[in-house]
């Protein structure tokens, strides 16, 4: 997580508290360096996890007036000799720390120790589990997005691509010759090679199945309804965003939305309320493919929500 998201989501708390929420996130990620921390503005807290998601949270941080919460999703099961926890939630527990000291205590971190064991411990359920075969049932972005994208199906693609040897060559091998003969873009070469290896079986021969995500954040002098309605209202929306064709499949009123992206990408954008006239939203772009993509998308991000922000506060 970048130090902006970090400072942006801080900056309604009072100094105290934002060295404490620093300390804590600290703790959190001497005991597990490899955890994946994520800000989640509607629910107030900074989380570590096995991923993105609220389901494979692990720990959350989330700061308030006087003290910081260390947050154990799956708490219930924690041992807890010192009788630290609280909460009365099915699964959920929490303790409050108010200074440094209390913080890194024996106690505390082998409370965070056993929360990440636990973790790292659980089988794989029944739902979590991929099908057989389903890599291959779900190359990538719908054949639509390719279509009208590349000129060409999902089918067509594998077609092309088999006459012209693609099965025989790498990943890297794969891109450059959807660069030098089809003339897609970064992002489409990369998208239809993987989208190709998997229908063909190989996708694990020539590289993990990473996808990869960006996170961006800002703070706007603008009310929280003002902000929601420039995401929701589609003139309003592409003022700032521009004519970028998206699908809201899910909206809880100044919350969050989740959008399907026009490449079939996934965006969840959460919303806050950081005063009377101050919010912030923060953007996580999931399910992008590696390499130039990344990069690209941080940056429009970047440039997209600085233009929003001009936008609502040139109105203020």
């Amino acid at each position: 997580m970048s130090r902006d998201a970090l400072s942006d989501f801080l900056s309604g708390y009072p100094q105290e508290i934002r060295s404490l929420a620093r300390a804590a996130r600290a703790l959190v990620m001497a005991a597990c360096p490899s955890a994946h921390e994520t800000v989640w503005p509607g629910w107030k807290t900074i989380g570590f996890g096995t991923g993105p998601g609220m389901k494979e949270g692990v720990v959350g941080v989330r700061p308030a007036k006087a003290h910081v919460s260390l947050v154990f999703y799956g708490g219930h099961e924690l041992p807890d000799p010192e009788e630290l926890l609280q909460g009365t939630g099915k699964t959920g527990r929490h303790l409050k720390v108010r200074s440094k000291e209390e913080l890194s205590s024996p106690p505390v971190r082998a409370l965070l120790k056993a929360a990440f064991a636990r973790r790292a411990a659980r089988p794989a359920t029944k739902a979590s589990r991929p099908r057989a075969g389903a890599e291959r049932a779900t190359p990538g972005p719908g054949d639509a997005a390719v279509t009208r994208e590349t000129g060409r199906d999902w089918k067509a693609w594998k077609a092309l691509l088999d006459a012209e040897g693609a099965a025989s060559l790498d990943h890297k091998g794969i891109v450059a010759l959807l660069s030098r003969r089809h003339g897609l873009s970064p992002w489409w070469q990369q998208t239809v090679a993987i989208g190709y290896e998997k229908l063909s079986g190989i996708r694990e021969r020539n590289q993990p199945a990473a996808l990869y995500q960006v996170g961006v954040s800002r703070t706007v002098a603008a009310a929280l309804p003002r902000l929601w309605a420039a995401w929701v209202e589609p003139r309003t929306r592409a003022r700032w965003l521009g004519r970028v064709r998206v699908v809201v499949r899910k909206a809880t009123e100044e919350r969050s939305l989740r959008v399907t992206w026009e490449d079939g990408s996934n965006l969840e954008v959460l919303f806050a309320a950081k005063g009377k006239e101050r919010s912030q939203v923060t953007v996580d772009h999931r399910k992008l493919p590696p390499g130039e993509a990344v990069a690209r998308m941080r940056s429009f991000w970047k440039e997209r929500l600085d233009a929003l922000r001009d936008l609502l506060e040139a109105r203020a």
